[in-house]
This record gives C-alpha cells, sequence and structure tokens, in this order.
C-alpha cells in the first residue's frame, strides 16, 4: 500500500486529521490585503491545491493503486516545493510533506521542525499527533514520547468532547500498551535460548 508506512490501514481518523487542518485554517482564517490566509500565511487558494492533492493521495491508496498513488505524492511534493518557495519552511508544509513522507525518520525530523516553527497552538497540536504516532509505532525514546504527551495533552481542550481529545486519549492508551509490550518481551526469555 503506498501510504502504508503511516498506518493508514485504520484511514478514515488519519484523513479527517489531515483534511481538518485545512478547516482549522479556514476557521482561523484572517484577512490580509483583500486575501483569506491560513495562521502561518498560505493562501487559502495555495492551500486548497494541496487539499485537492491529499484526497487524490488517499483516495488512490485506499484502492491499493501504488502507481496512481505515488503519482499524486510526486504531485503533492512538487506543489509542497512551491510553497516553501513562496511561503518559506513553515509549520502546514512541514507537516504535511511529513504526514506523506515514506521514510520515518524524515517524517520526524519535519514534525519537530514544525513544532519549532510554530506559532499557533493548532499546528503544533497536529505535528504533536503525528510526532507522538510516529514515535509510538517505531517504539522510540519513552521518555521523549512521554514528554510529548504531555505537551499535546497542554494543548488539547480538555473540557469538552473533541476529535482532538479523542485523539489524545488515543495515543495516551496506545504508548501504554507499547510501554507494557515492551516491558513483557524483556522479562519473557526468548525460546530459541
Amino acid at each position: 500500500m503506498c501510504l502504508e508506512s503511516h498506518h493508514w490501514q485504520g484511514m478514515r481518523p488519519e484523513l479527517d486529521r489531515i483534511l481538518s487542518f485545512r478547516c482549522y485554517f479556514t476557521l482561523l482564517s484572517k484577512t490580509l490585503s483583500q486575501e483569506i490566509m491560513t495562521p502561518d500565511g498560505i493562501s487559502t487558494d495555495d492551500w486548497d491545491r494541496v487539499h485537492e492533492v491529499v484526497v487524490e493521495v488517499v483516495n488512490a491508496s485506499a484502492i491499493e493503486d501504488n502507481v496512481l498513488c505515488d503519482h499524486y505524492k510526486e504531485r503533492l511534493f512538487g506543489i509542497l516545493d512551491e510553497l516553501e518557495s513562496i511561503y518559506g519552511r513553515i509549520p502546514g508544509v512541514l507537516a504535511t510533506r511529513a504526514d506523506f513522507t515514506d521514510e520515518p525518520t524524515v517524517a520526524i525530523a519535519l514534525h519537530e521542525e514544525a513544532l519549532a516553527v510554530a506559532i499557533d497552538p493548532i499546528s503544533s497540536r497536529l505535528s504533536l499527533q503525528s510526532l507522538i504516532r510516529l514515535k509510538i509505532d517505531g517504539r522510540h525514546d519513552e521518555t521523549s514520547t512521554a514528554t510529548l504527551l504531555l505537551e499535546l495533552e497542554r494543548l488539547t481542550d480538555t473540557d469538552r468532547s473533541s476529535s482532538d481529545l479523542d485523539e489524545l486519549r488515543e495515543l495516551q492508551t496506545d504508548f501504554e500498551r507499547t510501554k507494557r509490550r515492551k516491558n513483557v518481551s524483556i522479562l519473557t526469555p526468548d525460546p530459541r535460548v
């Protein structure tokens, strides 16, 4: 599967999160010279181009058409390159590139960079969600993952039910489950010895 490295098997929640990135930007948009822009300065016309290709990538992945998926990913990365040349290395571009990069270590570095340059809590929260998922799936350092989870909890509105709160709870549960599995495997002797 074209997007397999990013746990797209349960694609709907992840797709909703990525597509909601644009919705969040639209809701928080500001008028600047009669042009609507995202919090990190991307015009909605430019972001719409990204959104359209993201949908095509996910649709191609859903029908397991790797050739078509790779074609749309290449097109997506071309648009992201173009936007980066216009707007710079900003969270929306970095996080989107990370979400569709096949190499987990590259995706982690991109999300970390997006977090470092993020100036709004929504960009931070979305990058944290993806970064934590990558670290849990890759069984990275527990201490840094726990620290990221605490930061995500700080940025998540826990007073009301929301998809962000659901995502936080799911990540916390998955993190604890991964820690337990790791501890069990340490205590269980290898039968081959």
